[in-house]
């Protein structure tokens, strides 16, 4: 878990307080800081881009999130004889593929109520997409639709550079570019399929959603 080819992490340690402060210890909220000046400073990752996710859940709050990949679009492109079975590409150097696929769930464990769920792809961007939309309908109180389609940013550290989809707020922009970040235009960061679900379930069932990202081509389906 955390293995990304240049140094590994405890499950139980990716979430602790004492390795997030010390991962924020160099942030400064008024001024940007050169990435290669960050402890660890990041480096820059080959991420194949070919995956897929789902996200699955029934009215009892059983759930499933997942993202996977074959490490390329149609993996080596062959067939295992006799099976039907497209085969996968094997990873390369650095663990090309799988580094960005990191699906995520919100649950009570305390009484077994569900509230959100969400896997996304699309390479090194994919986890600030989840992450974004997770962080609009948790946090913010967005409707999940809304969550979707708001424009997004992106910074992986290497490059040092911002990226933004088109129609991002201006005024934030400025903000960031007047703090001395760099910012780069892009078509789309990410592709996120999620449901949520503000009451719970299986309690309150009407207040769940679920939603393809409107970047792709994906479907969501709910039925009663």
């Amino acid at each position: 878990m955390g293995d990304d080819g240049m140094s590994r992490v405890a499950a139980g340690d990716l979430t602790s307080k004492a390795r997030l402060d010390a991962l924020m210890a160099t942030y400064r909220p008024d001024r940007h800081v050169s990435a290669a000046q960050l402890d660890p400073a990041p480096v820059l990752r080959l991420e194949n881009p070919a995956a897929t996710s789902f996200v699955v859940l029934d009215r009892q709050g059983s759930a499933v999130a997942c993202a996977l990949t074959m490490d390329n679009l149609f993996g080596n492109g062959r067939v295992a004889p006799g099976t039907g079975i497209v085969m996968a590409m094997p990873p390369g150097q650095g663990g090309r593929g799988p580094i960005s696929l990191g699906p995520m769930m919100v649950i009570n464990e305390h009484v077994n109520e569900f509230y959100f769920a969400a896997a996304a792809t699309g390479g090194v961007a994919a986890p600030t997409a989840l992450l974004g939309v997770a962080a609009a309908a948790l946090v913010g109180k967005e409707p999940l639709e809304d969550a979707m389609q708001a424009p997004r940013l992106h910074h992986g550290g290497a490059p040092d550079l911002v990226y933004f989809e088109q129609g991002y707020d201006r005024d934030r922009l400025g903000a960031l570019t007047g703090r001395g970040h760099r910012v780069g235009a892009t078509n789309a960061l990410g592709r996120v399929n999620a449901a949520y679900c503000s009451g719970a379930l299986p309690p309150k069932p009407e207040t769940c959603t679920v939603r393809t990202d409107p970047r792709g081509l994906g479907l969501a389906v709910s039925a009663d």
